[in-house]
């Protein structure tokens, strides 16, 4: 009778015990690796966000905070968002828990829409001026969950000394920067990501 070969228990062990060791080396290295890319694409998204920004205001002359006419009297709003969970705010930071203020950043920059939801901004720009976007295809949250931010205080005609910045509240999740700020007195809380558009 031909007796069968198979694993003895100790070889077992040894292949058991080397798996383990690699993936000790391994696992470290492979959260480190998703840590950092969940950074980069924070950073890149508001980049990006400013640049559609940027472009949208390069095109039409005024930025995406007007409800239904291109007049200062109209602006009242402080805070553009994205979709995503609503980040927290660290104790002692005013300015991001104004839910009456805050709107909605696509309308404006991915379909034309004023904040009353049916009013195209092209209708509404002088001459010379067009919406030419779109200029963000979509509007995700950021890589922990929670909304992009625009700290919209700046785009007010009569606030220019005021900081217009893009931010996520990064890895812990808690927004740990000032909402209004002068343009040349910056400070940036915490592991906030943020992208400066003036």
């Amino acid at each position: 009778m031909k007796k069968s070969k198979g694993f003895t228990l100790i070889e077992i062990v040894v292949v058991l015990a080397i798996i383990a060791t690699i993936a000790a080396f391994i696992t470290p290295m492979l959260f480190d690796y998703l840590k950092e890319a969940k950074l980069n694409k924070g950073k890149a998204d508001v980049q990006a966000i400013a640049a559609g920004i940027s472009n949208f205001n390069r095109d039409t002359g005024v930025f995406p905070i007007y409800i239904s006419d291109v007049k200062k009297a109209q602006i009242g709003i402080l805070v553009l968002k994205s979709e995503g969970n609503e980040a927290a705010v660290k104790t002692g930071i005013a300015g991001w828990d104004e839910a009456e203020k805050i709107d909605n950043l696509e309308d404006p920059l991915s379909k034309e829409l004023m904040r009353d939801g049916t009013t195209k901004y092209t209708d509404k720009l002088g001459a010379g001026r067009a919406w030419k976007g779109p200029y963000l295809s979509s509007f995700k949250s950021d890589p922990w969950g929670n909304k992009y931010y625009v700290a919209c205080d700046g785009m007010d005609p009569d606030k220019t000394t005021k900081a217009v910045f893009v931010i996520t509240a990064g890895p812990n999740g808690e927004l740990e920067t000032e909402r209004t700020q002068d343009t040349n007195n910056f400070a940036v809380g915490g592991d906030d990501i943020i992208y400066r558009i003036k």
